[in-house]
């Protein structure tokens, strides 16, 4: 029990942090205030750190968790390095965020070796994608408040990439539906659609509930706040699509331990 519970927030949390600088493109750093962007380049240094170190809880050869040093290391040394800057290219940024997606697949792979292919890693990549992004978007919302000619354009393109992230993973989910099975506990093989549907598959339910149904339903609303430039309600729903959203990317996870399933 404790060794799946440290893999569901090594996972969670080395996604998250991994992904989140990737955001970035959306609000360029002479638009917004520095503090914006030592806020999120912390947390996300943070959150990779806890990582970290709950991967000696999860008991990973040293070489995985030397890959996942090695992407704290360079991430921390950029955040040093343009804490006070007045202008942060976003190459490095990138280059940082697409070294620590591929240490992040070298985890999954160690947790999960028969579990790899290019659908389960675009999958992974958008689930990350959508926990990073709504909880981005949420920071923004409230910089709003902080700085008063903020461009409302920067939280509207949050939006809509929370749009095409949230549709990507219903048409991935919608498609596993569609083809997928799984092994029943007498070692049947039941179509996933008829399994999600059932007492057992519960979880997988309410995964795709609270994972994308609440959550593309909030973010209609939140386009629509955004619109009148209601920033405040705006951030307020982007509160609860956050809790909506974790909850999902927690029974998602759940689904990959118990079911080696990745939607």
């Amino acid at each position: 029990m404790a060794s799946n519970l440290s893999e569901i927030l090594v996972l969670a949390l080395l996604g998250f942090s991994t992904i989140y600088p990737l955001f970035f493109i959306l609000t360029p750093r002479n638009k917004i205030d520095a503090g914006f962007y030592n806020f999120n380049l912390g947390l996300a240094g943070i959150l990779g750190s806890i990582g970290l170190m709950l991967l000696w809880v999860a008991a990973v050869e040293l070489s995985v968790i030397g890959f996942v040093s090695a992407w704290i290391g360079f991430h921390l040394v950029l955040t040093a390095l343009y804490w006070n800057a007045m202008k942060i290219p976003f190459l490095p940024l990138l280059l940082s965020s697409l070294f620590g997606l591929a240490v992040f697949w070298i985890v999954f792979t160690h947790f999960h070796p028969g579990m790899v292919s290019p659908l389960t890693g675009i999958t992974l990549f958008i689930g990350n994608g959508i926990v990073a992004g709504v909880f981005f978007a949420m920071i923004l919302g409230h910089w709003y408040l902080n700085v008063i000619q903020l461009p409302i354009r920067f939280l509207k393109n949050a939006t809509v990439s929370l749009f095409f992230l949230i549709g990507a993973r219903m048409i991935i989910d919608f498609f596993g539906l569609a083809t997928q099975s799984i092994l029943s506990p007498f070692g049947t093989s039941i179509p996933l659609l008829e399994y999600a549907t059932s007492f057992g598959g519960f979880f997988i339910a309410l995964a795709m509930f609270f994972g994308i149904l609440v959550p593309f339903i909030l973010n209609v609303m939140i386009w629509r706040t955004v619109q009148i430039q209601s920033t405040q309600s705006a951030t307020g729903l982007l509160y609860v699509s956050c809790v909506s959203v974790l909850f999902g990317d927690l029974f998602y996870r759940y689904c990959v331990i118990t079911f080696s399933l990745v939607l």
